[in-house]
């Protein structure tokens, strides 16, 4: 089932990409690629590990310095710029990766 869950989340980031890339600020792209190398890293996880309520248990997953090669966005050196709005643009679905960048901010 995990797979299933998978497929439409990636499945989601290429339309997101298709339809509104150029739309977003740099660091909402930024974000959306690590996003993606996330996603695709963790594919096979139980629908749980993607839920805000549960990110306690997986923090250690989500605060990783990086993901399939790329950098957590939270680690480099460009995230003192980050706002809501670069966060909201990239992952406008409010799972526990939105969840985690947003308490990263403070």
């Amino acid at each position: 089932m995990s797979v299933l869950l998978a497929i439409p989340l990636i499945g989601l980031m290429g339309i997101l990409n298709l339809c509104c890339a150029s739309s977003l600020s740099e660091n909402s792209r930024r974000i959306r690629a690590y996003y993606r190398a996330f996603v695709l890293d963790n594919y096979s996880k139980p629908p749980e590990f993607f839920n805000p309520a549960n990110l306690q248990y997986f923090d250690d997953f989500y605060s990783a310095e990086s993901t399939n090669g790329v950098q957590n966005p939270v680690y480099s050196n460009w995230w003192v710029s980050v706002t809501k709005a670069d966060i909201d643009g990239a992952l406008p679905i409010k799972n526990a990766m939105h969840t985690y960048l947003i308490r990263s901010l403070a």
